[in-house]
């Protein structure tokens, strides 16, 4: 492909690679403080999803019905995400943990695909019950890891030095889960 849309393409990925290196910072080392504003993000994004593809198996017409349901929806799964907040800390730090997981590099095949889902609902599940249990603590950790493993993913997705060198990507990892934990642990109160 070639030409003007080749073109917009590439500035497309460079422009997602950035949005995503800048939102892996922002969960490194602003993860705790930024957790209510996370959790509602996910309940509407969660509510959105369920409501207009759940609605538009029933309602055709109008074609935008969906959409506004969906809407709704996801206002009220925001709202109550909000509201229920050990609940959203299990979902969100869930999430966070099984997206993780699902970086890792497996090999092709039916069979291993299987032992990923396998490990990233297991991950879902330990993230999200570790998350309720030790709430701060816990919730530094996975959006201190999360967002090291995001950020340095968009670098590598940059044509950076990261690109292809596996052993520089788990060490800008590292440092960067250590710095940004030690940051969330040296902004925020212990009794959050």
């Amino acid at each position: 492909m070639t030409g003007p849309i080749s073109e917009i393409m590439s500035g497309l990925t460079e422009a997602l690679a950035v949005g995503s290196l800048i939102l892996g910072i922002l969960q490194c080392f602003f993860g705790f403080r930024l957790l209510r504003f996370w959790i509602s993000v996910t309940g509407f994004l969660l509510g959105l999803y369920l409501g207009r593809t759940i609605s538009s198996k029933f309602i055709s017409e109008p074609r935008y019905a969906p959409w506004l349901i969906g809407i709704v929806c996801g206002f009220l799964l925001c709202f109550l995400a909000y509201r229920i907040y050990l609940s959203g800390v299990f979902i969100f730090c869930g999430l966070l943990a099984a997206s993780v997981i699902g970086m890792i590099p497996f090999p092709e095949g039916r069979a291993w695909k299987v032992v990923l889902y396998i490990l990233m609902a297991g991950g879902f599940v330990l993230a999200g019950v570790l998350a309720v249990k030790f709430s701060r603590p816990a919730v530094i950790f996975i959006t201190a890891g999360a967002g090291a493993a995001a950020s340095v993913h968009a670098l590598a997705l940059m044509k950076t030095n990261l690109s292809g060198n596996a052993d520089l990507q788990k060490l800008v990892i590292a440092v960067l889960f250590a710095a940004g934990a030690a940051v969330q642990f040296l902004t925020t109160r212990r009794d959050a």
